[in-house]
């Protein structure tokens, strides 16, 4: 579970409201209340992201399922359990549809709340992990194809007739791109004179290319 998760309750009964919080904080939760729905929606929206949302069903101004498919629309991966005093089928179909975790008839026990509410945090740990996973994995995928490329044109470089000059700035032109550097310049070993030769640069002021030149 994440070490501080971040939960709105959001119900039209201020009464619902702060029973909902006693029974998280309760159990170590922190949680912000809000009875008006347009409010918490600008809550949801500007002071994201969430990790959970407790949300009644029945409320004015807006709907619990219509909040639920904005709230969805703001953060696709907000958790949501809606609760409501009015429960039946269709609208219970229709919540889990729009990508509500749970369903909980009013009155419920306060262990059927906390269980649901556990089971929720731990989805969207396992999914915030998940998504950093996937990052990482695509950024290694980019980093390696970047690589592959350069190797190419390395290869493309030294396989091509031509002066051994123009080869070798080749070769360093693919290198800077592949780590992303701005300036570089390359060594090759005078195994006669036993000493590195400057062979090729870019992007070096000529001051710093006649000192490294003459070391």
């Amino acid at each position: 579970m994440q070490s501080n998760p971040r939960i709105l309750v959001l119900d039209d009964n201020p009464l619902a409201v702060e029973l909902v919080q006693e029974i998280l904080s309760g159990n170590g939760y922190e949680s912000t209340g809000a009875q008006d729905s347009l409010k918490a929606f600008e809550l949801l929206r500007d002071q994201g992201p969430w990790q959970l949302l407790i949300l009644d069903l029945q409320m004015p101004d807006m709907d619990g399922l219509t909040f639920l498919k904005r709230a969805k629309d703001v953060d696709a991966n907000i958790e949501v359990i809606i609760i409501t005093g009015t429960p039946n089928e269709e609208s219970a179909i229709e919540a889990l549809q729009l990508g509500a975790f749970d369903y909980l008839p009013k009155p419920f026990p306060g262990m059927r709340l906390l269980h649901s509410v556990k089971r929720a945090l731990e989805k969207s740990t396992l999914s915030a992990e998940r998504r950093r996973l996937l990052a990482e994995l695509h950024e290694e995928v980019v980093v390696r194809t970047r690589e592959l490329r350069a190797i190419q044109q390395i290869a493309g470089s030294l396989n091509r007739a031509g002066p051994l000059e123009a080869v070798l700035s080749d070769v360093l032109r693919s290198v800077l791109e592949t780590v992303r550097a701005q300036a570089g310049i390359l060594f090759l070993i005078d195994q006669a004179a036993g000493e590195l030769v400057a062979t090729a640069h870019s992007g070096l002021p000529q001051e710093v290319i006649d000192d490294l030149t003459q070391r």
